[in-house]
């Protein structure tokens, strides 16, 4: 960014002393300018925790587990993109505390009412810390590592899989107490099948890929992840619906459309195209494309949440999805110069500038601190914050920056000192008492599962016209 362009010390006195706002100024193509910016936005997401959190790692009301989840994610990102180690221990302290007994992120204090999307999101900050190789100081004691606590939550899922009810799928909720326990929607399965793709990337474990083709075999033949239009002649690819319930035996779609049901589906697609064992039939083409059909504003080419943005009724879970999406452009960026059947980098880029252009213009500085609002469509502050839009714009300016390498269990660390910065480089083994071994498909799975799913993705994505 040029000297005209940014805030001068005198504007900045001004805003200070009469406590007014001021938009801030940011050059998206800039490296600079994008790692300042998530800076101030990363302040923002450790001021609110750090202002009203009275548990080490939750976020207070209105905000789920999920969504803290989501944030230390984030935060793990940051310091491995832009290396400022700044909130590394405040990090590492929140992802320990909320391990539980097990170390599987079903801590006492939310077991009750947890879902398999909430510990989920628990689950991918996991193993974010072992791609980046972010630090992991033993556990009570006990040495573990960000793989084995990624792999715990992945064993336990995968043993819920529910055969008896839709030909498989993971449900929404854990326990049959809790409302929501007869559906079965996108985002517990997707990030199921993310998770399982990036352990499969992370340890070269074949057991891993073929779940992650078993979840989007399944989410393909129930009707989550493709459809018919309404004379089910054409089939269109890349569509990622809201979920499905089991006393209808999955017949009857919401067909709702989610930026984070659509991201945590791309992420995966992206890390299965990339592991060996699937580069022959993976391929993340159509969901690319349904970024750009479905959630994209075609007047600014900015990414927007049309369930409920343009109505200005989004809720505060809703207000963090595009974070899930961001990321899962940037993980899709990193993967894509591997091949054009993924995305075309050079429009992928532009997308995810545009978007981070549009996140920067709801940014301003006010009383100090930096508020960015909500909608990126609209070009001006719509004077609504929160930890979702926070983690919305921290994601997008991360995406739009040269990507940091996300490493394998052969190329990343578990170091234990917190003063470096990431770089995702890191050599040496993983550390702790990982494994690698994985909850094996059930028994009564059609064989040929393994990479049919991923093929059918590949086959069918082509037939979406393509164009960012």
């Amino acid at each position: 960014m040029s000297p005209s362009k940014r805030m001068g010390i005198a504007q900045l006195a001004s805003l200070l002393l009469f406590g007014s706002t001021l938009a801030i100024q940011v050059d998206v193509s800039s490296t600079a300018d994008l790692t300042d910016t998530s800076k101030r936005v990363a302040a923002s997401i450790v001021n609110r925790y750090q202002n009203s959190s009275t548990i080490p790692g939750l976020f207070d009301q209105p905000y789920y587990f999920w969504e803290g989840g989501l944030a230390w994610d984030s935060l793990v990102y940051y310091w491995a993109q832009t290396g400022d180690a700044t909130y590394n221990e405040l990090v590492a302290e929140a992802l320990r505390f909320q391990l539980g007994d097990n170390l599987d992120y079903m801590p006492p204090n939310q077991t009750k009412s947890e879902g398999n999307d909430d510990q989920s999101y628990w689950a991918l900050a996991a193993m974010t810390a072992a791609e980046y190789g972010f630090p992991l100081a033993p556990v009570d004691g006990q040495n573990t590592s960000w793989l084995e606590i990624a792999e715990n939550v992945f064993n336990e899922q995968a043993a819920r899989w529910d055969n008896g009810t839709c030909g498989g799928g993971l449900r929404w909720q854990i326990f049959s107490f809790n409302n929501g326990y007869r559906y079965k929607n996108s985002i517990s399965n997707g990030n199921f099948f993310q998770l399982a793709a990036r352990l499969a990337h992370f340890t070269g474990n074949q057991t891993y890929s073929d779940w992650a083709s078993q979840t989007l075999q399944w989410s393909i033949k129930v009707g989550l992840a493709f459809s018919q239009d309404d004379n089910n002649s054409t089939l269109r690819a890349g569509t990622v619906f809201d979920g499905t319930d089991v006393s209808t035996g999955c017949t009857e779609i919401n067909r709702i459309q989610w930026t984070a049901a659509l991201g945590t589906y791309l992420a995966g697609a992206a890390f299965g195209f990339n592991t060996s064992s699937t580069r022959l039939y993976a391929s993340g083409t159509g969901f690319v494309a349904t970024v750009n059909t479905t959630f994209t504003d075609n007047d600014n080419g900015t990414i927007s949440e049309v369930a409920c943005a343009p109505q200005n009724n989004c809720n505060t879970d809703q207000l963090a999805f595009k974070a899930v999406l961001a990321r899962a452009l940037a993980q899709t960026a990193y993967f894509a110069p591997f091949s054009s059947s993924l995305a075309d980098p050079a429009a992928l880029a532009s997308l995810i500038q545009r978007s981070a252009k549009g996140a920067t213009l709801q940014c301003q500085v006010n009383g100090g601190s930096l508020q960015c609002g909500t909608d990126w469509v609209s070009g001006n502050n719509d004077g609504i914050e929160g930890l979702g839009q926070d983690l919305s714009v921290l994601n997008i300016l991360l995406a739009a920056l040269p990507q940091k390498d996300i490493g394998t269990r052969q190329t990343a660390s578990n170091a234990t000192s917190f003063g470096s910065g990431g770089n995702g480089t890191a050599t040496g083994s993983s550390g702790g008492a990982a494994s690698g071994t994985a909850t094996p498909l059930p028994a009564n799975d059609a064989s040929g599962v393994q990479a049919s799913g991923f093929a059918l993705l590949a086959a069918l994505s082509f037939l979406v016209a393509f164009g960012l």
